[in-house]
């Protein structure tokens, strides 16, 4: 079985702009950076959410990816996914590309609520 088998699912990573919102703040804007990428969305056990929540990171998601021609940035990137009934959008919070770049990435997702 080859790695492509085991994403099953499609996901798009979308790509922020930030401008001014004319109050002193910030207003994000998001459109598709990837489209279609074959995915695999895991749940992350509740060990795992308290060793991300020791490093102070809030996690609760983990994404599978093929190896992308472009990058995937925390802060700069999310991700759209639709369960097949309605659309998740997941905050990027690490990429892990370190001893899998030729394999696969792992993205530690926060999901949005």
């Amino acid at each position: 079985m080859a790695i492509e088998d085991l994403f099953q699912e499609t996901c798009t990573i979308q790509e922020v702009a930030r401008a001014a919102d004319g109050k002193g703040g910030v207003e994000n804007t998001w459109s598709p950076y990837i489209e279609d990428v074959p995915c695999r969305l895991q749940a992350l056990s509740a060990r795992e959410v308290d060793e991300y929540a020791k490093r102070e990171v809030s996690a609760n998601f983990r994404l599978f990816i093929l190896p992308q021609e472009d990058n995937i940035k925390e802060g700069e990137h999310r991700v759209k996914f639709n369960d097949g009934v309605e659309d998740r959008y997941f905050d990027i919070v690490h990429v892990d590309k370190w001893n899998f770049d030729e394999h696969h990435w792992k993205l530690v997702l926060w999901e949005q609520k």
